[in-house]
């Protein structure tokens, strides 16, 4: 199931930045996509003050946001999550995500679809990324993206090993790019999971960049510092001529599992 909405500006359908957002645990496409409206626009008066100072054809991005296949059975607010946990863990130190290879095959669908430019992951779903970057990366490198937004990231412990192996592996991040959006008072997943993750991608030969703030764990769209270097680091990556830059208008899209 598809859900569409966003300008009705005309767009040039091959030059826009293609990010796919994947939410946190008890939330979905839709929901993430509200949470995020401030980011949208943000990227949209960014966008057309760029096109006023610099004169450039206008900017434009599009938003697709996929939603993970597992309900929370105790959660009334009908929220999902990407895998189940044993009773009492956590992602950070669970020995096993149940149901891991069904999202990782939604995302996997995703990619395929569409060639995307930047995943842009919240808590869980930043795990996810973390896991998918250790575990897919050869064998998905055609359809990986080059950029990764992760906010409020924790280690995905039981892909350790697969973390290690790709901390060894030095030119396995070439040309890609992440950066990390850190909260100091996040006490949900804390900073020095992300941290860690980080690191170890760092020496895996990925460009990373840390976005520190003084919020939480959500993604910090009201603080407009924070929302400033994100933006800054999305257009970034097009002084680097291996991201298509985008133009015309921010569209959305709502990816729903069925």
């Amino acid at each position: 199931m598809l859900f569409s909405s966003g300008s009705n500006f005309v767009s040039n359908k091959n030059n826009k930045i293609q990010i796919l957002c994947l939410h946190g645990k008890g939330g979905d496409g839709l929901n993430f996509q509200k949470t995020l409206e401030p980011f949208e626009e943000q990227l949209r008066s960014a966008a057309t003050r760029k096109t006023d100072d610099e004169g450039i054809h206008g900017v434009g991005f599009e938003f697709d946001y996929l939603t993970a296949p597992f309900p929370i059975d105790d959660d009334k607010s009908n929220g999902m999550q990407w895998w189940n946990l044993a009773p009492g863990a956590r992602s950070f130190n669970a020995k096993n995500y149940i149901g891991f290879e069904k999202s990782a095959d939604l995302v996997e669908e995703a990619l395929r679809r569409k060639k995307y430019d930047i995943v842009l992951a919240h808590s869980q779903g930043s795990i996810l990324m973390s896991a998918l970057i250790a575990t897919k990366l050869s064998c998905w490198d055609s359809i990986m993206p080059l950029g990764y937004i992760l906010n409020g990231c924790a280690w995905p412990n039981p892909f350790t090993t697969d973390m290690d192996k790709l901390e060894k592996d030095y030119e396995s991040g070439e040309l890609r790019k992440v950066l990390f959006v850190i909260g100091e008072a996040d006490n949900i997943n804390p900073p020095e999971g992300a941290v860690k993750v980080r690191d170890c991608l760092d020496i895996a030969g990925f460009e990373v960049g840390t976005c520190n703030h003084a919020g939480g764990h959500s993604v910090p769209v009201r603080n407009q510092e924070a929302l400033n270097e994100m933006f800054n680091w999305i257009t970034d990556l097009e002084d680097d001529d291996k991201v298509p830059f985008a133009r015309e208008y921010v569209k959305v899209k709502i990816l729903t599992s069925t």
